[in-house]
C-alpha cells in the first residue's frame, strides 16, 4: 500500500526545482516537501508525511510550511521556530524566549527585519561597486599603483645587500641628527634662561 501511495505521489508531484525544499526522507530522486515537522526537524513529501497524519503520537507534532535548513531556524533552548527579532540584543528569538529572557525588549517580525537587512546589504553592495568603478577609472590611482609595483620589483631584484646598505646608511646619519637636535635645544634653553 505504501508503495502504491509513493508511486501515485511521484506521478503527481514533480522533482525538486530550484527554490523548492526537498524531502529529507526520500532516497534517490528527491521529491518536493509539502510540510516541515518542527519536532522531527525534517521536511517531508506527501508520502513521508502520511505517518504524521496516521500515527497518534506523530499527530501532536507541529507541522509548518516547508523550510530549508530547518535546524538553523529553531531556538536551541526551546526547539521553537525563531520568529520575532529582538532589537535590543540583535538576535532572532522564539515566542518562549520573548516571555522569559527578553521581557521588556522591542521586537520586530522576521519578515520586516529581513527587508531592512536586505536593503542595507543592497546599499553596501552599491557603495562597493561604486568604489571599484571609481578606482578603475581613476588614472592617478592607477599610475601610483603601477609606480609602487615598479619600485617593489626593483628592490626585489637588487637583493638584500642593496637594501641593507641603504638601511645602514640611514642609521649612520641618525646619531648626528640627534646630537644636532639636542645641541639646538640646549642653545634655546640658554637663550630663554638669559632673557628671564
Amino acid at each position: 500500500m505504501a508503495a502504491e501511495v509513493t508511486r501515485s505521489v511521484r506521478r503527481k508531484v514533480p522533482c525538486v526545482k530550484p527554490g523548492d525544499v526537498p524531502c529529507e526522507v526520500c532516497t534517490g530522486t528527491k521529491l518536493k516537501a509539502v510540510k516541515s515537522c518542527l519536532n522531527c526537524q525534517t521536511s517531508c513529501c506527501h508520502a513521508h508525511l502520511e505517518p504524521h497524519q496516521r500515527v497518534t503520537g506523530l499527530r501532536r507534532h507541529r507541522l509548518v510550511e516547508p523550510m530549508d535548513r530547518l535546524e538553523d531556524r529553531l531556538c536551541t533552548t526551546h526547539s521553537q521556530l525563531l520568529e520575532p527579532f529582538c532589537q535590543t540584543e540583535q538576535v532572532f528569538v522564539c515566542q518562549i524566549c520573548t516571555e522569559m529572557g527578553h521581557t521588556f525588549h522591542p521586537f520586530v517580525p522576521l519578515k520586516e527585519e529581513c527587508k531592512v537587512r536586505t536593503a542595507q546589504l543592497g546599499k553596501i553592495e552599491a557603495e562597493v561597486q561604486q568604489r571599484i568603478q571609481h578606482r578603475q577609472g581613476d588614472p592617478i590611482h592607477n599610475k601610483t599603483e603601477k609606480g609602487g609595483r615598479r619600485q617593489r620589483a626593483v628592490r626585489r631584484r637588487a637583493g638584500p645587500h642593496r637594501s641593507d646598505a641603504h638601511h645602514r646608511k640611514g642609521l649612520v646619519g641618525l646619531p648626528q641628527k640627534r646630537s644636532t637636535r639636542i645641541g639646538n635645544q640646549q642653545r634655546n634653553n640658554v637663550k630663554v634662561s638669559s632673557k628671564s
